[in-house]
Formats: structure tokens, sequence, C-alpha cells
């Protein structure tokens, strides 16, 4: 006998607690369970009246139902003789909602279908009622089965039994009768001469329906007259519908390879992934993947990392791009497919080695192949101010670089190395010392100088055969908006000669080679070192900690290395708002509204339209960036660029997570974080609560120099995730980021 299941909704009851002051509270509503019956009927109870929630299986068993024969029809599996329910083949049996393991469950909410996110395939799990009431290799049929049974065999109209037969090209036949569909408790008259049959595979076209077989006359196209035709259909998943089971092993419809695709980068690779089959039904597809371990151990596909995305593939071969990877490092991959509750991998791994972007000269370090801005030897790379490791410093002044720093050699402090900062693991800039080592090691009848691929350069060749390429473009001001001397080349070590200037390697001919001291705001090339056995040189004067409201950082894996917090400003979890505050200020007043007159930064003598621009341009990390004032550390609110490289490079998901609707924001690891539509402030009023998500960027607006505008994120359903603007007098939520460098 099989155990009727009940299914439950789980209630979240909630207390609330008052105490009263020493006048009367008043009267409030009493507080209830709701039970919410799949049939739509509705139970109230008083709360006091309820001791405690068990769930069980009900005492009370229902016959199994009639087994039905298999009959070989020559096909690739055998099909019953009669329906799901049923005792002989002319009756419908059970019209059952796509998996409803209850058998009785009448509710529209497709949330009992069989949840609100369901499989991609009900085959073969608790939801296959066919292998639920029948067992043995009973199961629900796949939508390829259910083609071939129409592709492979004769279906002959039976007026009498009113339904089709079925004749197979061995000559063994079924019968299959048609008798509609249920919607809710009745079964809809107008389908009463028309078949619907489940099979056990979700549309892939849309989570709320599911792939039926419909059996129904239709116009020919060229007669006019109606036909009697087979279609696989996506139908609404609590639609009543007969099953005819299958007996046979399930087969996945599916076989995936995968290969490298072009050459390995230092810290990324790509792999193609081929699909041979059906990929219908899958749901999300990806790369699994790990350094080869020294043992050679074998390759656990838990345990590894994985680069996922959602959804069947669009094409028979796909590529997933793996990021953050180590340089010079073995790798070994796996390509894998979800269908349902089973996982489709690649036979074979794929091996793999990333380049590397130094060369090994022999030296106390190795030395990068290329400058920092350039991707290889074919660019010149960046102009960079000494001791600045964003590389955005522009400013004149030469104690606004390497601030704070009491060091004369800031090689491997990730606060004023650029290389460190930027490249990270054991990157960091050259001394005099180091440069003077890799320059005696060329003797100077090596050096020789090429325009090869249209860059200035001198080219030193070592006694190993290997050679170091140095472009050579002069030197920018601070302002990069003037260049002096380019066919010189100008590169910085880590070593200062006082507080205001710094040494730099002055290239000015094969056989000239000198150090001289710059300015520190003079904007010049940086040729990273490679030290293994670096450790970052800590500062007296370290970043201040993180305070106890600070987030949790989210690895997205980003090309920049910028890490997202988990929650907003002000918020506790992820799904709550947070603050709401006018671009630069560090509080929110929802009390006295979002207005002009009440901004913290207005100028009257400003020409744009009387706002400050005494704040600067980009203000994270500022004492006007409330991110960073009230998280402490590195954090920061985003700049515009770093919310494009999340819009662009990123899967934006829909969600509703506790009643609160948002995106789910994918990053190319697979690892995600969630952004609440929390709406915005104009004024007194919130706009567009639990529709839009607006975020403030912490680079004001300066198309047409609109300093009364700031840069923002705002994203909803109709018109997609957009880098708007907004009056920096408004109202909007902040999401904090820090690099993963720091």
């Amino acid at each position: 006998m099989i155990k009727k299941y009940f299914l439950l909704i789980i209630l979240s009851v909630t207390a609330f607690l008052g105490t009263s002051a020493q006048q009367k509270a008043p009267a409030k509503p009493a507080r209830v369970v709701i039970i919410n019956k799949s049939d739509g009927v509705r139970d109230t109870l008083m709360m006091s009246d309820v001791d405690k929630i068990t769930f069980g299986y009900s005492a009370e068993e229902i016959e199994a139902p009639a087994v039905a024969d298999s009959v070989d029809l020559g096909l690739s599996v055998k099909w019953a003789s009669f329906n799901l329910g049923a005792t002989a083949e002319e009756e419908p049996g059970y019209l059952v909602g796509w998996g409803d393991n209850t058998l009785v469950c009448t509710s529209e909410n497709l949330n009992f279908y069989p949840q609100k996110n369901p499989p991609s395939s009900l085959i073969g799990t608790d939801y296959d009622v066919a292998r639920l009431l029948w067992e043995e290799n009973w199961r629900m049929p796949t939508e390829r089965e259910f083609q071939e049974l129409v592709d492979l065999c004769t279906w002959e109209w039976d007026e009498d039994r009113i339904g089709f037969v079925v004749t197979g090209q061995n000559g063994n036949s079924i019968f299959i009768p048609v008798a509609g569909y249920r919607s809710g408790k009745q079964v809809v008259e107008s389908s009463l001469l028309e078949g619907y049959y489940w099979t056990g595979m979700l549309s892939s076209s849309s989570t709320q329906h599911a792939l039926a077989a419909v059996m129904k006359s239709v116009e020919n196209e060229e007669t006019g007259l109606p036909q009697d035709t087979v279609m696989m259909l996506p139908m609404e998943r609590y639609l009543g519908m007969m099953i005819r089971p299958v007996h046979g092993d399930y087969v996945l419809p599916l076989s995936i390879s995968s290969f490298l695709q072009g050459e390995p980068g230092y810290s990324n690779a790509t792999i193609g992934v081929t699909f041979d089959g059906d990929a219908t039904g899958v749901t999300a597809y990806g790369v699994a993947y790990e350094a080869v371990p020294e043992d050679d151990a074998d390759f656990n596909f838990g345990n590894v990392k994985k680069v996922e995305r959602t959804g069947a593939p669009a094409q028979e071969t796909m590529a997933v791009r793996l990021t953050s990877l180590d340089e010079d490092v073995e790798y070994r991959a796996m390509a894998y497919a979800v269908i349902g509750t089973d996982t489709v991998k690649s036979r074979d791994l794929v091996l793999f080695t990333t380049d590397c972007r130094y060369v090994d000269l022999g030296l106390s370090v190795k030395w990068a192949k290329w400058n920092i801005g350039a991707e290889s030897e074919t660019e010149y790379g960046g102009f960079y101010g000494w001791g600045d490791p964003t590389g955005e410093e522009k400013s004149p002044y030469n104690n606004h670089y390497a601030v704070g720093n009491t060091s004369t050699c800031i090689a491997g402090n990730p606060k004023y190395d650029i290389a460190t900062a930027q490249w990270g693991g054991h990157w960091r800039l050259p001394t005099r010392e180091e440069f003077q080592e890799m320059i005696e090691a060329a003797s100077s009848a090596s050096w020789s100088y090429n325009t090869n691929n249209g860059v200035k350069k001198y080219v030193a060749t070592f006694p190993n055969g290997k050679k170091l390429e140095f472009p050579i473009d002069g030197y920018m001001n601070s302002t990069l908006t003037e260049k002096a001397h380019d066919t010189h080349g100008y590169y910085w070590t880590a070593d200062a000669s006082t507080d205001l200037l710094s040494y730099a390697l002055h290239i000015s001919g094969p056989r000239s080679r000198s150090y001289q001291t710059s300015e520190k705001s003079v904007h010049v090339f940086v040729r990273p070192v490679y030290d293994e056995g670096l450790e970052p040189t800590p500062d007296d004067d370290d970043e201040e900690p993180e305070t106890a409201e600070a987030g949790k950082a989210i690895d997205l894996g980003l090309w920049s290395g910028t890490l997202w917090a988990d929650h907003n400003v002000g918020a506790k979890s992820e799904t709550q708002a947070g603050w709401y505050v006018a671009w630069g200020e560090l509080t929110q007043k929802i009390s006295d509204g979002y207005f002009k007159d009440n901004y913290a930064y207005l100028d009257p003598e400003s020409q744009y339209d009387g706002y400050s621009t005494a704040l600067g341009e980009d203000i994270a990390g500022t004492e006007y960036d409330v991110a960073h004032v009230r998280w402490g550390g590195y954090w920061a609110m985003p700049t515009d660029e770093q919310f494009k490289e999340l819009r662009d490079d990123c899967t934006w998901t829909p969600e509703t997570r506790k009643n609160v609707y948002g995106y789910k924001v994918t990053g190319p690891n697979g690892n995600s974080i969630f952004l609440p539509c929390s709406g915005k402030y104009n004024g007194s009023s919130l706009l567009n609560y639990n529709e839009e998500g607006d975020y403030w960027c912490s680079t004001m607006y300066m198309f047409a120099r609109e300093y009364q505008m700031g840069y923002a994120m705002i994203f909803n359903d109709t018109d997609g995730c957009n880098l708007s603007r907004y009056s920096r007098k408004g109202g909007l939520n902040i999401r904090p980021v820090k690099n993963k460098k720091k």
C-alpha cells in the first residue's frame, strides 16, 4: 500500500511583544494562524489554540493503482497498456498536475507543482508519480520518447472508443484515450475530444510550463480540412492531465565534451563546451576546475571551483571563461550540465597551463614582459605617478603621492606600490639595485632599438637567449595632458630620494642608461618584477580597521578584482534596503525629506544650479563617502566603471527573496550577490519600492559638466540595467566595494 502524502504550507509565525507605559495600549486585532489548503479552502485558528505544528504522514492509506503491462512497440522504451490510475485501456485514469505526488491537488498556485523553482526533469525523482506508484522501471516519458512514439508509429482515430490506436513497426499496438484536461476542479469542456498527456520535462522557455503531448485536430494549411495531429506544447504546470508511463531505464539525452579554446592567458582561460544531443532540459551548465595537485589526486567534482551559467545553452558549442587564475600554473577542467537531478560530465579532463607575465633571467627577481597598463609586449602601457596604487592620481602636488609613506622604499607595499596593488601576488616595483643587476646581466652591446608593432622600444638580449623589451615614449605631466622627450624611456624604481623626489631609470640610447630623481607627480612607465619571497611591507600608517557594520566581501571573479559587499550601507541583510542618502552626505533624512534646500553641499555662487563642486569629481574613499566612513578599512562607494563592469560582466536574474523583489547578480566565477529593488527618495516620496533599484556611484556626472548630478545605477524589469544620472539631493541606496588585493 502506498501512503498518501499531504503538502502543507510552512507558516512563518512572528510574535509581537509590546510593552505599555502608564497608559493603556490601543486595541489590536487578535493574532491567528491561517492555513491555505491546496484545494482553495482556508482554515483560520486562534494562535492561542495552536500548541505546535507537526509534519508527518497521514494514517490514511490509498490503494495502489493497477499496474499495466509493458508493450514493446519496437521503440527505445516499452509503453504501458493503459494510463496511470486506470484499469483498462479506454479509461483516462488520473488527471494530475505536473509533479503533484499527492494526486489530489487542484490549486492553481504553481508553487505546488512541484515547487516554486521546479527541476528541469521529474523523471526518477520523488515527483515522478509513475515511478512512485508503479515502481520498478516505470516512469514518466521524456519529450524525446513521446516524439519517437509519434514519428515511428502509425496513429489511427477510433471513433467508438474515442482515442487513438498507436501501432508500432513490429505490429504491436496500444490505445491512447482522449479525455481533455482539468483546470482547478473542473475538466475543461472544450477539451473533451482532445488528448493531453504530461511528459516529465519542464519547458525550456518558461518555468511556469511543462511539456505535454497534445492530441487535437487542426486545420490543414493546404486542404483547409481538419487533421489530427500530436504536438509537444508547453502547458501550465497546475493543469490536470493524463499520464501514460513508459518502462525502461532513463538514458540522459545528452553528452558533453570540452576543449581548450585558444591559448590560456596568465590569469584566464576559455573552455569550449560542446553539447551532443537534446539540451532543452538543461537548467545550468559550466566548467569545474582546479590546479593540478602535486599528488595527482583524483578530480573531486564536489570540492573544486566552478563557473556556472543558468539555463540551456544557446548553441551547440558554448565558451566558458575562467578568470582569477594563478599564472604559470597547470590546471585541469571538466565541463558539466545539469538536467533535473542529474549532472552530465565530460568524460576527459582538459589540461592547460596558464601563461606567465615574467621572464626568468636567472637573477634575484623575475622581470615582467610588459608594463603596467599593457596586456602584451605590443603595447606601451600607462603613465603613473610615484606611489599611486590606483593609477588615477592627477594632482600637481608631490605630497599627494604616497600620502603617509614614511619609508624610502615602497616595494611590495600595496598602499603605495602600483604593481602590488594591481597585479597582486608577488609583483612589485623594482629597486635601483635590481634594475642595475638586470642591466649588467646584458652587456651594453646586447641592447638594440626597434619599432616592431609600431612601438618604439629598446630590446635587451641576455646570455640565456631571453629578451626584455622596454618601450620608450617619454613622460607625462601630472594631468596627463603634455608629453616630453618621447624618444627616451623613463621607468619608476621603488626608491625615494626625498619626501618629494623619487628615482627613475632613464633610457636614452642602446648604451645610455642612468638614474635620475624626478618629482613624484611626474607620470612615467612602470615595469614590475616578480619576487617569490615577497612579503608585503607593513606601513606605520596602516588603513584603519573595518567597523562592526562592515559587510562580507564577495568575490564575483571580476577582471578588475573588485569585491562587492553582501548588503547595503545601513542594512543588516541582503534583502534590507538600508540607508537612503544624498550624494556625499553621511546620514539619511527620511523624516526631513530629500530637498535641494536641505542638501548639505550647496554654494550660492556655483553656476551649476547652486551645487558645490568642492567635493571633487570622485568621492570614493574620502570623508564624503558614507561607505568608507561607516564601514572603514578599504570599503568605498563603487565608481561608475565598477558598476559598468558589474552590469556588463555578470548575469542579472530577477528574484523575490523574503517578499523583497530584486536581482541576483552572478559573476563569471558563479558567486553572486542580491541587490534589492528598494526604490529612491525624491523629496518626501519613496518611489518605485520593490520595483526598481537605485544605487549611487562615487563619481560625479561630468557630461555637459552637470555638477548637480551624480552617476547612479538604475535597474528595473522595463528598462533593464543602466548607468544613468540623478540629482545629488536624492536619497539612493549604496552597495560598497573594495579591491581584491586589499
